[in-house]
């Protein structure tokens, strides 16, 4: 079992858990790998009944949770799959203990890396919860710039083929998605304005002013968030109009080509009558003469729509 002594900055490898002492700060990570062995360091802990039961199972959305002698705090990560992953979090005066549902996200390696790297000083409670907190916003930061590649893709994919049976239900599914982060992200704003505003007990005076800095990243995903639901309302409605487009160019091709038969066919009608005083029928060249007809007529009509622009590339006038 790992754990990060905060007092000596350090990563410490024990083999059960205990305890932090008057002078220790300690943190404890879990994931869903190593659930049954934190589930049974929460009984073991005088901790209010309430506080275990919202430490071990998951909320559906991002709450603070404050008791007597700890806070119960839960957010959510997103994976590199775009998927949310749950993060639950015991803060105390000396004590934090973590778990994430997730084992992809190696939450306590990022923050460790983060604490031997910043120019942070690394002295409360406050600080590994503001680290974890920065944590979680990079990698909504990182599916933000993914989900705008995602985005130029699909329209990219739009342009090129409007009709693809697999693009309408991509753009309902990522409209869905953006949708279902919004939705998580700003109860998240919330926390950090319960953690800030409402004078939280763990947090000391200098970890206050970083969870304002937390605040305002929260605010450009949610703006990026947003933009990107209006991007996906503009690339439905931009479907609609190439379909719409698409659909005009095909009836209009196929009203040409009826445009180009119907002398033809009123050729073909009106030498089919068979009346006996018609001296074409009778003529040795009359066959040749209805098929050199017709293709004149083919060939005049074409022209005219080629000049006209209605049929082929635009004609432009120098």
């Amino acid at each position: 079992m790992k754990r990060y002594n905060i007092t000596n900055q350090s990563v410490e490898t024990i083999d059960k858990f205990m305890l932090p002492t008057k002078d220790e700060i300690l943190w404890y990570h879990f994931n869903n790998k190593s659930f049954d062995e934190l589930t049974t360091i929460i009984e073991s802990l005088t901790i209010h009944p309430l506080a275990k039961k919202k430490l071990l199972h998951s909320e559906h959305k991002p709450r603070i949770n404050v008791f007597k002698n700890e806070a119960i705090l839960s957010l959510y990560a997103l994976t590199k799959l775009f998927k949310p992953t749950k993060i639950n979090i015991l803060v105390c005066s000396n004590l934090i203990i973590s778990y994430i549902e997730d084992h992809e996200i190696d939450l306590f390696k990022y923050v460790t890396q983060e604490f031997s790297q910043n120019y942070i000083k690394v002295d409360h409670a406050g600080h590994v919860l503001y680290q974890i907190f920065h944590e979680v916003i990079e990698k909504f930061l990182i599916s933000i710039d993914r989900f705008a590649n995602e985005i130029e893709e699909i329209e990219r994919d739009l342009f090129n083929d409007p009709f693809r049976k697999d693009l309408d239900q991509k753009i309902f599914n990522w409209k869905v998605q953006l949708q279902d982060l919004r939705q998580l992200v700003e109860p998240q704003v919330n926390v950090i304005n319960q953690i800030v505003e409402a004078d939280f007990p763990f947090l000391s005076q200098d970890a206050g002013f970083y969870f304002n800095e937390l605040k305002e990243n929260y605010e450009r995903i949610i703006n990026a968030l947003d933009n990107f639901k209006e991007s996906m309302g503009g690339i439905i409605e931009l479907q609609m109009s190439l379909k719409s487009d698409r659909t005009n160019d095909i009836m209009k091709t196929l009203t040409l080509i009826s445009a180009i038969f119907l002398p033809m066919s009123f050729i073909a009608g009106f030498y089919g009558m068979n009346f006996v005083n018609m001296p074409e029928l009778k003529w040795k060249y009359g066959y040749v003469y209805c098929i050199v007809l017709n293709i004149l007529f083919g060939v005049i009509i074409s022209i005219y729509f080629n000049i006209k622009g209605w049929w082929g590339r635009k004609h432009q006038i120098k």
